[in-house]
């Protein structure tokens, strides 16, 4: 019978699994590479039935390792007598767990979310998602260019429908002056401050419900204009993304 060592180190092809098993159980690195590197072909075979959501056949055989890892770990002979057989049950079951926490709910997010740097509309990687979304943060010239000339108007509206203690109050009162300090300077009772600022309050109301009627009409026709001219190119965007995707994780899968 051969010796099942080779130049004073341990010939694992000379022995049984069980036995090269518990070489690793004994902290031998080189029985537990032995062990994966053998029933790698096993992983991958088992790999083939099955399919795991948002990720590739690579994905899958590490987790069969992973399992072909634990077998090494957990395998006790007074419960089977082969190693193989549990190996391959807890292959199987490692692979199983994946596929059923990759469905879930909470991860379908993650599993069906399309890249905003991913080709969309050019094979050629340069049209991407990102570049067909409209940028909220930027800033629309027009609209603050009519922001500012209805910000001048309103001011104007509001000058000429107060009358001039109205107005001297309300510039002192934006100052942050209180109703004590304006009285003194306009030398008249706090309760005439008062009832000023309630004037101002009411006609200054008035003046934005009726400017902002009007600019709602302004907005709304605006955003309709825009939303005509954005929504066609990013929706095309978007449905060739998940066309793409679907396309992808719709292959044929490979049987064992």
């Amino acid at each position: 019978m051969a010796s099942p060592r080779l130049d004073g180190r341990l010939n694992f092809a000379m022995m049984s699994d069980e036995e090269v098993v518990a070489c690793a159980r004994e902290g031998n690195p080189g029985a537990v590479e032995y062990l994966l590197a053998k029933y790698r072909h096993m992983v991958e075979g088992k790999a083939r039935s099955y399919y795991l959501t948002g990720a590739d056949r690579d994905d899958v055989i590490q987790e069969g390792m992973i399992g072909l890892f634990k077998a090494i770990r957990d395998y006790r002979t007074d419960r089977l007598r082969q190693f193989r057989g549990f190996a391959e049950l807890c292959v199987t079951r490692q692979i199983i767990t994946a596929v059923k926490t990759a469905t879930r709910q909470k991860h379908g997010p993650l599993n069906e979310y399309i890249s905003l740097h991913h080709p969309v509309l050019d094979w050629d990687g340069e049209g991407t998602l990102i570049e067909y979304i409209a940028d909220e943060r930027v800033e629309d010239p027009a609209a603050s260019m009519m922001d500012r000339r209805n910000a001048v108007v309103l001011r104007e509206q509001v000058a000429g429908a107060l009358s001039d203690l109205e107005v001297r109050v309300l510039q002192r009162y934006l100052e942050g002056k209180t109703y004590r300090e304006i009285s003194r300077e306009l030398q008249c009772h706090t309760k005439c401050i008062d009832n000023a600022l309630q004037r101002v309050k009411r006609k200054v109301g008035l003046l934005l419900l009726q400017d902002g009627a009007a600019a709602a009409a302004r907005l709304g026709l605006a955003l309709q204009r825009r939303s005509k001219l954005a929504a066609p190119t990013a929706d095309r965007a978007v449905v060739v993304a998940r066309q793409r995707r679907r396309s992808d994780t719709s292959a044929p899968k490979e049987t064992s």
